[in-house]
């Protein structure tokens, strides 16, 4: 019959077969011919036609129209594959902070769901206003590579400046800035679809879609689009914080460290006969907790302490210190509160910056700063040992 597809045929015949043979009733879903030529989903139940004599002499078919209900499953199973596709992209970002791992599973995502050949994502560089090449898919060449683009150049330059959707039908007819790529001719695409990333009010990249072929794009398929360059967004803003956060820690670290190194010269400079001490001390300090088997991240706070040993010193005045002769009582009363210095320096920088963060603690329960506070104490019992009122008269 006409209104059976060509390809349908052979199973409407094996029905007919069944029906006839087997005597019995046959369900089927097959597609149909319109008279306008487009096709329907039908669901077809034959029955056999029996005689007097009980013999079938024909059959009988009722064909309904399921055409809704299929497009309604097909739907339905449509946003379940979308909602795992989100459910693995969400799972990339909190799973992992390596950005190109994350980067790799959108655009899977985004080449399957979106039924697309190849895509990539371009990652904005707010300091140079340049867009570059991340990470891609489907791609035949490494046209696209090396991608470098100022904002505002090109199909991605102009979607991250103007902030929407940008579509190319013809791309071969207008390749915009990809006439810069000359492998991108043998990639034979022809529909380009640009979505800017935009998180939190900024601009962090673009997403880019080729197909080789005609591409449909519904008001369904742009709003997933949309959803998934939301995704990669928050994937990219993430990563960037993380980022900062890595490289705020490593200046604070470095400035913590270079302040103690500066109140350590700071020490030595006061007193040249002690000069090169300060860094005697740490040297064997840093050997001595080796030997001992102690953890790296134990022996960093112990360089820190071992460093500010002598912090102690900076309470007390020149007059006292560099003093040549005996010390009077009223001077070792200056000496003897010198253990307190140390954990009053330490708390603070020498800026007007807010209060440093409390040491890290080391082993035994102990912290960094108990190293220049103990330091501080043995010597101060040390000299009211060795005070005159001690040693009647001889220091």
């Amino acid at each position: 019959p006409p209104f059976v597809p060509e390809e349908e045929r052979p199973a409407v015949l094996e029905m007919i077969r069944q029906v006839v043979s087997g005597g019995s009733i046959v369900e089927r879903e097959v597609i149909r011919r319109r008279k306008d030529g487009s096709r329907i989903n039908v669901s077809v139940s034959a029955a056999p036609l029996r005689g007097e004599d009980g013999a079938v002499v024909g059959l009988v078919a009722v064909l309904a129209d399921i055409t809704s209900r299929k497009a309604a499953e097909s739907g339905m199973e449509r946003q379940l594959q979308r909602l795992a596709a989100l459910r693995a992209i969400d799972s990339a970002i909190a799973g992992s902070l390596d950005l190109t791992v994350t980067l790799d599973v959108i655009l899977e995502q985004v080449t399957t769901q979106l039924g697309v050949d190849a895509a990539d994502i371009l990652l904005f560089s707010p300091r140079t206003q340049i867009l570059d090449f991340a990470a891609g898919r489907g791609f035949r060449t490494d046209a696209l590579r090396h991608t470098h683009l100022r904002l505002g150049e090109g199909h991605a330059g102009r979607a991250a400046l103007e902030r929407r959707i940008v579509e190319v039908d013809d791309l071969m007819g207008a390749p915009g800035d990809l006439r810069r790529a000359p492998l991108i001719s043998a990639e034979g695409f022809r529909v380009y679809v640009a979505a800017p990333l935009l998180a939190k009010g900024e601009v962090k990249g673009v997403l880019e879609l080729f197909h080789r072929g005609a591409l449909q794009r519904s008001g369904e398929w742009m709003d997933f689009l949309a959803t998934l360059a939301g995704q990669a967004a928050i994937a990219i803003d993430n990563a960037s914080l993380f980022e900062g956060l890595q490289r705020a820690h490593l200046e604070l670290t470095l400035a913590y460290d270079t302040t103690l190194e500066g109140w350590s010269r700071a020490l030595d400079m006061r007193d040249r006969e002690t000069e090169g001490h300060t860094r005697r001390v740490t040297d064997l300090t840093l050997r001595l907790a080796r030997r001992l088997g102690l953890a790296d991240e134990e022996l960093v706070h112990i360089r820190r302490g071992a460093l500010l040993h002598d912090i102690g010193k900076m309470g007390i005045p020149d007059s006292i210190l560099l003093k040549p002769g005996p010390l009077t009582d009223e001077e070792w009363a200056v000496m003897s509160a010198t253990p307190s210095t140390p954990g009053t320096c330490w708390r603070r920088s020498p800026t007007s910056a807010p209060p440093w963060p409390s040491p890290p603690r080391t082993m035994s329960g102990g912290t960094a700063a108990a190293i220049p506070m103990g330091s501080a104490a043995s010597r101060s019992r040390w000299r009211r040992a060795s005070s005159p009122s001690a040693t009647s008269g001889t220091r």
